[in-house]
């Protein structure tokens, strides 16, 4: 049983966080966002529930500062992805792409790693690995990639799997 609720998040099309409590911070509401000048979102665009934001516990009050707040990747009521999420897959498999020592084939095998990896499947962990080996084999453009996902997939994946991720 929860002690609380979620407040709801305005982010932009391109993940920015505008307010992750937009529910009591009406004046922080806008169409565009100050970061990349994208459009602005609060509910999800395929079921209307509202994008989760903080969550505020009833009865505890344990605020230790400001934290940065957490982008949701999946709308939490139907599942589908939000807008960035989708960016940030399409991102990293275009810097896939760019890899010249990789060929078509592995290029192929790590584009399927970033779905793996982005959606968390059971194959999360064996993708880690192909991923980590294939952009060790690519060199400096493969270790940038892999930073890159690695910022991505840290609030999505498992600890197993950030193991595997982390140099």
């Amino acid at each position: 049983m929860m002690n609380g609720y979620y407040h709801v998040s305005l982010i932009c099309l391109n993940g920015h966080v505008i307010d992750d409590r937009i529910d009591e911070n009406a004046e922080k509401k806008t169409k565009y966002c100050p970061t990349c000048g994208e459009r602005t979102m609060y509910n999800c665009q395929h079921c209307a529930a509202p994008i989760r934001g903080e969550y505020e516990s009833i009865g505890f009050n344990f605020n230790y500062g400001e934290e940065e707040a957490s982008v949701p990747f999946y709308c939490h009521a139907c599942g589908k992805p939000y807008p960035w999420t989708t960016g940030y897959k399409e991102a990293a498999k275009k810097m896939v792409d760019e890899l010249p020592r990789l060929r078509r084939k592995e290029r192929t095998s790590l584009k399927q790693s970033v779905d793996d990896l982005m959606d968390n499947t059971t194959d999360a962990e064996v993708a880690a690995m192909r991923f980590k080996r294939l952009t060790v084999k690519a060199g400096r453009q493969g270790t940038e990639l892999l930073e890159y996902v690695i910022r991505i997939v840290g609030g999505i994946t498992g600890e197993a799997v950030k193991r595997i991720l982390v140099p």
